[in-house]
């Protein structure tokens, strides 16, 4: 885990510290989280990663077990099919309201960017990692524009399960996918609803059946 100077650590930075290294698998499931190693890594008290640790318990990333403490959480099958029933019951038309609010310029850049993605000259790797911030980016997008502060909070938390499996799994299939996020943007930025509704639910479906042969 990388550490950050204790000058720019806050409550929050700690939480949302611990929270992309277990998403990011730098810390692995069944690692042992010790408030007291921790806070002497960060360079903060033991009260803000005693924080951190509860919320990241609230959203199913930690787990307390007896003699043991607080422990990344497992990820199972169950916990993927699950996040993506609840995302296939939200997202869709989430989408064919973002072809309503959304602005198209907005989306004709985030559209480039993937575009861009097919052609550059970059190990595969870290095409993969650029791929999942566009993948963030276009669904964050997506969610916030229902303006709606409860649900983006839900959607992030059931979102994590998908990028841990993600993480975790064998790579997605790049192409495929890059194609999927695009056909998505094109219906938004055409302002049409249904098609952007019906682009989003093969994504998901195509996602979730991806990381489900891949767990």
């Amino acid at each position: 885990m990388n550490d950050i100077p204790p000058a720019r650590l806050l409550p929050l930075d700690v939480y949302k510290k611990l929270r992309d290294d277990i998403l990011a698998a730098h810390l692995k499931p069944g690692s042992i989280l010790l408030e007291r190693p921790l806070a002497a890594r960060m360079g903060v008290s033991r009260t803000p990663v005693r924080e951190a640790l509860l919320r990241l318990e609230s959203e199913g990333l930690t787990k307390r077990y007896p003699k043991m403490g607080m422990v990344v959480a497992e990820l199972t099958l169950r916990d993927v099919i699950e996040a993506f029933q609840i995302r296939e019951f939200i997202e869709p038309p989430a989408a064919a309201e973002a072809a309503v609010r959304l602005r198209p310029d907005e989306m004709a850049e985030l559209l480039s960017h993937f575009e861009e993605l097919e052609t550059v000259d970059l190990p595969d790797e870290k095409k993969h990692i650029r791929h999942n911030q566009l993948d963030t980016k276009l669904h964050d997008l997506i969610i916030e524009s229902l303006s709606n502060r409860r649900l983006v909070d839900i959607m992030d938390t059931i979102r994590s399960i998908c990028a841990r499996a993600r993480i975790m799994g064998t790579p997605i299939r790049f192409t495929q996918s890059t194609d999927e996020h695009k056909e998505l943007i094109r219906a938004i930025i055409k302002r049409d609803a249904a098609e952007a509704e019906q682009s989003m639910r093969r994504h998901l479906a195509n996602t979730r059946q991806r990381l489900i042969l891949s767990f």
